[in-house]
């Protein structure tokens, strides 16, 4: 018998500590059921008359192995050390703090990561060490971010068709795909967690694939891998990949194989996607076509654009900074212009060309600084038809400081041949008319009718009769008079 016990019914009212430090760094990601046993325990360690392993086990309702997962747990944490194996002893070690040797720094700096792995499954999945190293691997040597490792071993978990998948074969799995995104240049949370759902797409559609061909399976490897070449390499909506498969019934046994032949022979007799990419390259953009920028594509076949002239409004859309919008607006202008042949267009292009160097010398010869539109070069095409030599430059020298000189030019200029001014010196001497005579030139704007009524025109006389001053003054005077009564 020992010397110095416990009264009975003394742990009742007694406390177990619980540091702080435990709480800050464990109480947020370890499992519930690994909490309890490791709370449960330290009362034990207090209290031995309570009882032992097999106590913990009734009293928290757990298994025996459930117990011995959460005991592996604290001892890779560190807070516990196995000191006999049968039957099992451990011995309870202080939270460490603050000051660590550079060994437990090395050992303990995947810690709360590897917490947040075994957060991921059900208490009774214990992650073993082998699972530990894959995952700082791919942390160490394929440089994934710790958040991006935890989304990959999620993402892998979602994805997988067991009810009850285990460690083992989640790591191993997660394992291959970690290897593939690392060549990809895939290596952040973000970036995973997109991957992840394309691959989720691609296995969906896959099923749904089988389903449609009448196979009552699930997808191969290959299989979804062929879904998901469809669905990004190919740009290709599920609804799409559905609809190919009623093409499949001339088959006699009809596989993801016939059906890829099938949509490569519709992509490359479309031809929409390798254009549409062509386009985007040439305007520095390097994604891959989407479906509605192949749809633009197929509807400017259908207007009669040769894709010659597609490809040489792309080029001239790249020397103003490409995007696909502005292409779009480009080709719809040429559209207007009756420019879908490449001839046609290619004039268009070397007669704008000549006339933005020609213009927007003369724009810089007067000190503005702005580039032409199709629409100033279409005017200054007229106004060289118009005008004599030296106009337009005169023109713009009125038009410097404007807030916007061009419009101002327009204005000018329509207003010179409403008067039959064409030559430089006739356009000089217009200016000047109307400051040295204090007069305007005459506005052709049409007058509001608000105005159209007989108006009363005043005399000078009209204002030499004072009278109404005196009829004021006799009227403030009385109304004084009336205050002062009142007082």
């Amino acid at each position: 018998m020992p010397f110095l016990s416990f009264a009975d019914n003394s742990a009742m009212y007694d406390a177990t500590p619980l540091d702080n430090m435990f709480i800050i760094e464990n109480l947020p990601t370890a499992p519930e059921n690994f909490l309890k046993v490791y709370i449960y325990a330290r009362m034990l360690c207090l209290h031995p008359e309570i009882g032992n392993g097999e106590e913990l086990e009734r009293a928290l309702g757990i298994d025996e192995a459930t117990v011995e997962n959460a005991m592996n747990y604290w001892e890779r944490q560190g807070l516990v050390r196995r000191v006999a194996d049968q039957p099992p002893e451990y011995v309870f070690l202080p939270v460490r703090g603050g000051q660590v040797n550079e060994m437990e720094r090395d050992y303990y700096k995947f810690r709360d990561f590897d917490a947040s792995l075994q957060a991921l499954f059900p208490g009774d999945k214990m992650v073993h060490g082998a699972q530990y190293a894959l995952a700082n691997d791919w942390v160490e040597t394929l440089h994934f971010t710790q958040e991006a490792a935890l989304e990959l071993v999620r993402g892998t978990i979602q994805r997988s068709r067991s009810k009850s998948p285990t460690p083992s074969s989640i790591f191993k799995t997660a394992d291959r795909t970690a290897a593939k995104l690392a060549d990809a240049g895939i290596t952040d949370a973000e970036g995973v967690r997109r991957a992840m759902q394309g691959d989720e797409q691609a296995s969906s559609t896959a099923r749904k694939v089988l389903f449609r061909l009448g196979l009552r399976r699930n997808p191969t490897g290959p299989e979804e891998q062929m879904a998901a070449k469809w669905l990004g390499e190919w740009q290709l909506t599920p609804e799409e990949i559905l609809a190919a498969c009623d093409e499949t019934v001339k088959a006699t046994n009809p596989s993801f194989a016939y059906l890829d032949k099938i949509i490569e022979s519709s992509r490359q007799n479309d031809g929409s996607f390798d254009a549409v990419k062509e386009l985007l390259e040439t305007l520095g953009n390097y994604q891959k076509p989407n479906r509605e920028q192949r749809t633009w594509y197929a509807a400017r076949m259908q207007e009669g654009f040769q894709p010659e002239t597609l490809r040489l409004a792309a080029a001239q859309r790249a020397k103003r900074g490409g995007s696909f919008e502005g292409l779009e607006k480009m080709v719809t202008q040429w559209k207007e212009l009756g420019l879908t042949r490449l001839a046609d267009a290619e004039a268009f292009v070397s007669r704008n060309e000549a006339l933005l160097e020609e213009f927007s010398a003369i724009l810089r010869g007067a000190e503005i600084q702005m580039r032409p539109t199709v629409d100033d070069l279409a005017a200054y095409e007229d106004w060289k038809s118009c005008f004599q030599s030296g106009v337009v430059e005169f023109a713009a020298q009125c038009a410097r400081g404007k807030r916007y000189p061009i419009s101002y030019m327009r204005g000018l200029l329509e207003t010179w041949r409403e008067a039959n001014v064409t030559s430089l010196e006739a356009a000089q001497e217009y200016q000047q008319r109307p400051r040295e005579s204090g007069t305007r030139p005459q506005s052709n704007a049409p007058k509001n009718p608000a105005l159209n009524y007989e108006q009363r025109e005043y005399r000078n006389e009209d204002f030499e009769d004072d009278s109404y001053i005196e009829m004021a003054k006799a009227y403030l005077a009385r109304q004084q008079a009336e205050e002062n009564g009142g007082d």
